[in-house]
């Protein structure tokens, strides 16, 4: 639905492009959850995926609504300067009623926009309904309860929290480079392997996806920038980067699907990114 959306005739507006844009990296990332929830069984992924990209689009119909409601008072207002401005007149200055049309154009234009946002939104919805019943047929709420009765369901948000103010002592690797937030400038577009994800973790945890957390620290190793979810982790990865990326490589051979996510195309010198393949086409 992303990829007609993004060749339709009438779709121009930023709005919408940036709409797109956090749809598709959403779903690129929630996509992995149905993967991983089915093979490894793990009821901690039960509610990501769908359920959170079902609210996020709720919440953009929303917005939606009131950007729709703000147009339609613009162009009512619109309208009644235009007819002020030409009324009963044989002839206008186009000085004067050039710039009316042209706002009247504008505003048009961002109706259609929010047309073309409204119809991604009902359709995305309108498919992801089957995964919902997967969902349900994979994970009977009595079993998943009683799976995680005794279990504390934490979200990527408070497991950031909860290594906040834990970050990386330099001087432990006197050979290494630490970046962090605070002593970095352009801190933020670092290039960061594996999507964000912490290294270690992908390393020894089964192939497991958890963010890192850049305040922690992030590790420069052969030109190429590393997060961790733990300061524990960047330690451990820290000690022996080759050995991870080694054993991450191997994962992604288990898993081809793995590749893509997390950009491993340089590992794997025979692969051709998606993004090559579109472009050259």
């Amino acid at each position: 639905r992303i990829q007609q959306i993004q060749h339709h005739g009438q779709w121009t507006g930023t709005r919408c492009r940036v709409q797109v844009k956090q749809y598709n990296e959403l779903i690129r990332k929630n996509a992995f959850n149905y993967y991983y929830t089915s093979k490894y069984n793990m009821p901690y992924c039960v509610p990501g995926g769908n359920f959170f990209i079902i609210s996020f689009s709720q919440s953009d119909v929303i917005s939606c609504a009131q950007h729709v409601e703000r147009m339609d008072k613009q162009y009512v207002a619109q309208m009644e300067q235009l007819r002020s401005t030409v009324h009963s007149k044989s002839a206008v200055p186009t000085t004067q009623v050039y710039p009316l049309f042209i706002a009247l154009s504008n505003l048009w234009n961002s109706f259609q926009d929010d047309i073309v946002l409204l119809s991604v939104l009902s359709n995305m919805i309108a498919n992801l309904q089957p995964f919902l019943r997967f969902h349900e047929e994979l994970f009977p709420s009595g079993s998943v309860q009683t799976l995680l009765s005794d279990i504390a369901v934490k979200t990527d948000e408070e497991r950031i929290k909860e290594s906040a103010g834990s970050s990386v002592n330099p001087s432990d690797f006197p050979t290494q480079e630490w970046y962090f937030p605070e002593k970095t400038a352009n801190f933020d577009r670092l290039p960061i392997q594996y999507h964000g994800f912490c290294g270690f973790t992908i390393a020894a945890k089964d192939g497991l996806l958890l963010p890192g957390n850049p305040d922690i620290g992030i590790l420069n190793y052969k030109e190429r920038y590393y997060r961790f979810s733990s300061k524990e982790a960047a330690y451990m990865f820290a000690k022996d980067p080759d050995h991870y990326i080694h054993l991450i490589g191997d994962k992604a051979k288990q898993c081809a699907e793995l590749i893509q996510l997390l950009e491993l195309h340089q590992q794997f010198a025979a692969i051709t990114p998606h993004s090559q393949v579109i472009s050259s086409d």
